[in-house]
Order: C-alpha cells, then structure tokens, then sequence
C-alpha cells in the first residue's frame, strides 16, 4: 500500500485527480458505458481519453444503480488528502499531518510513477511549496496491532541519601541502576528534611546500587523513596509516521500521554520520564497503547 501524506505547505486539502480505484473504500468494479449520441472521446482529469458520456465528476460509483442517467457511469471517487488527520468523530488532530492510505492498483502505480502522484511528490524549481506530498510504501505488517507484554515503574526506597558540598548520594541496595540512566531525571518523595525532596538530574552513576545528583539542598543521612521512569514492553509500539503513539493510563494517575512526551521508544519499548507520570502506582494504575489507531487491551503496572 501506499501512504499519501500532506506536507503541510499549503492550506486546505490536497487532491489527486487521476486515480479513481485502489481507495479502501472501493466496492464496484469500473463500468464502461455505450456512447448513445456522440462517440467523440473527450479529455477528463489526468489526461486520460473516455466516451463522451463516461462522467468523471468526481461522483461516487456508477452506473444502472447510481446515475442520474441509463447508461452513464460515475466511477470517480474523489481523492483528497486532508492537512489534518482526519479522526473517526469528523474532527481534525491539528499536531498530525493528514494522509491517505491506498492500494497499490495499476492505476494508483501509474499515477506514483509519471502522473498526479508524482508531479505532487517532486520538487518544482524553487517553490517552496514542493514537494506537497511525501509517499510512504509500507505493507500490512508495518501497521499491525500492539501489544504489551509489561509495565514496569521503576521505583525504589532510598535507604541511604547522603550529602556532601551540593551534592548527594542515594543509596538502594535493591537498585539496579545502570549506565544510561546518567542525564535522567529522578523524583523522590517521603524524606524526612524537605529539602531532600525533589525531581533532580542523575549526575553519575557509581554503582547497580548508587547514583548522585546535585541538590544545594540536600540534608545528610536522610531517607526516602524515589521514581526513575515507566518502562513498557511489547511489541508493534511504533506507530507509521506521521502517526503517533499514544499512552493511556487508567486508574491512579489517569493521563493520555503522546509519542512527543516519551523519553524513548522503540518497535519493542517505550521509556516515559518521572517528569511526564501523574502518580503513577503499581496495582492501581493500568496502561493502553495506542499504535497505528489500534488501541490493544489494558495491562496493570507493576514494579
């Protein structure tokens, strides 16, 4: 299939003019209709050559069901591409580009290769304008559901915060900190002097069981808790561009977050901040994925 998205150069929708099948919304087959007055062709959209009396209008399908007149067909769907996407409700989601997303018929291949598809796909001189569209080949396997197989809020008791010349140390020995949680951000909650209290930059890591981050605050030997990041796995994650992903959470903290609010994400993983979870909770709060405007069912964080 091919994905036909709207750069977003220009106002209003786009419209493709030279294809009539190859739409998912395609449920009859082409007629040809008899010439009853004059058999003199004539040049319809794209440059293609019809009988006098095969509309093009851009009507819906045709024929002894559909025309106004025996004998006419309509077999033109019009093709637009919207600036927006365009979501199930009627309403526009403003922060995607609009596209379209057809079958690869001979004649949507035809217009992909030198005709509407491409002149629209290309650049023209020094209009800033072109390209107006930009053409996504993908197959049904690029857009499959989601799955999850784990949420995983990573949290732990900082048993030991030690703090020395700005700078402390927290100390889990359960922890399993790792290299690249170096430049993340780390909340902790529940210590005993509020000045220890408070979302900061992990600084270095020194151990799986000891980081430090500054804090001009800080009290020595204190204790508390903390909340590094949710961690979900699955698969399928990624959505086909320029759709996005979404994180639904359910229960305690209950927020939509979109792909642009995740630390990372990948086909297999998507990584979100401490600084973008509402109180998030193991047990009480749940999540959904939504990939490719498939939703998958909900899975129970856990820690």
């Amino acid at each position: 299939m091919l994905r036909l998205i709207h750069n977003q150069t220009i106002s209003g929708s786009i419209l493709i003019n030279d294809i009539d099948d190859g739409l998912p919304n395609k449920s009859a087959r082409r007629g040809v209709a008899r010439e009853k007055i004059s058999r003199s062709p004539v040049l319809v959209a794209g440059g293609i050559l019809a009988p006098a009396n095969y509309q093009r209008d851009g009507s819906s399908l045709g024929g002894s069901d559909k025309s106004t007149q025996p004998g006419v067909n309509y077999p033109k769907q019009k093709c637009y591409i919207p600036k927006y996407k365009l979501l199930s409700n009627g309403t526009h989601d403003l922060t995607v580009a609009g596209y379209i997303d057809i079958n690869t018929s001979d004649r949507v291949l035809l217009s992909q290769d030198h005709g509407v598809i491409a002149g629209l796909a290309k650049t023209l001189g020094s209009n800033p304008s072109y390209p107006l569209i930009t053409v996504t080949s993908f197959t049904s396997a690029d857009v499959a559901a989601p799955t999850v197989a784990s949420a995983v809020l990573r949290r732990g008791t900082a048993a030991g915060i030690a703090f020395a010349t700005g700078t402390v140390t927290l100390t889990d020995a359960a922890a399993t900190f790792v290299a690249g949680d170096v430049g993340k951000k780390i909340t902790i909650s529940g210590a005993t002097n509020a000045g220890n209290n408070g979302t900061f930059t992990i600084a270095t890591r020194i151990s799986n069981t000891q980081i430090t981050f500054a804090n001009a605050a800080g009290v020595d030997s204190d204790a508390g808790n903390y909340v590094l990041e949710l961690v979900i796995t699955g698969t399928n994650l990624t959505s086909l561009a320029p759709d996005v992903t979404s994180v639904i959470i359910t229960g305690t903290g209950a927020e939509t977050l979109k792909q642009a609010s995740f630390a990372s994400i990948t086909s297999v993983s998507i990584v979100i901040s401490v600084t973008n979870l509402a109180n998030v909770a193991p047990a009480t709060s749940s999540v959904k994925v939504t990939a490719d405007n498939q939703t998958i069912a909900t899975a129970v964080v856990v820690s």
